[in-house]
């Protein structure tokens, strides 16, 4: 019998999905404005540019990245690349404005995870975030 993995995934905060939904909408009203009442050619063409690069960044930025966390391996799906690491190369993982900075073993710079990122409030605060869980599971599960 095959071993059931055990998967934790986190994704871009629910304030922060509402928040580029609603810039998307924005974007798209005005694109379609463009379309329907500009005055020049050019108008037209930004107006299409508009009502297709809105839903598509919302889409990479806000719906697309995660982290997940099974019992061999971390994945981390960043707007353009994904990345599969084995718990075993992880040398160390600590949260940061960006995101969740996470050390790997052979690799010059640390990889960033852009799902879950801890806001500047929160460091002065002093507050535990959806970032620093996912830092401190990534270290635990090693």
């Amino acid at each position: 019998m095959e071993e059931r993995v055990v998967e934790r995934r986190w994704r871009v905060s629910p304030a922060g999905r509402v928040a580029a939904g609603l810039v998307c909408l924005l974007f798209l009203l005005l694109g379609i404005s463009l379309v329907l009442d500009g005055a020049a050619a050019d108008d037209r063409i930004e107006g299409i540019v508009m009502l297709v690069a809105a839903p598509l960044s919302s889409w990479l930025f806000a719906w697309r990245p995660y982290a997940s966390l099974s019992t061999d391996s971390v994945v981390i799906q960043n707007p353009l690349r994904r990345h599969v690491i084995p718990l075993g190369a992880v040398m160390g993982a600590h949260s940061e404005y960006s995101g969740v900075s996470i050390k790997v073993r052979g690799r010059g710079r640390p990889l960033g995870v852009w799902a879950v990122q801890k806001t500047n409030l929160s460091v002065w605060r002093g507050r535990s975030t959806r970032a620093d869980a996912l830092a401190k599971e990534i270290m635990d599960a090693k």
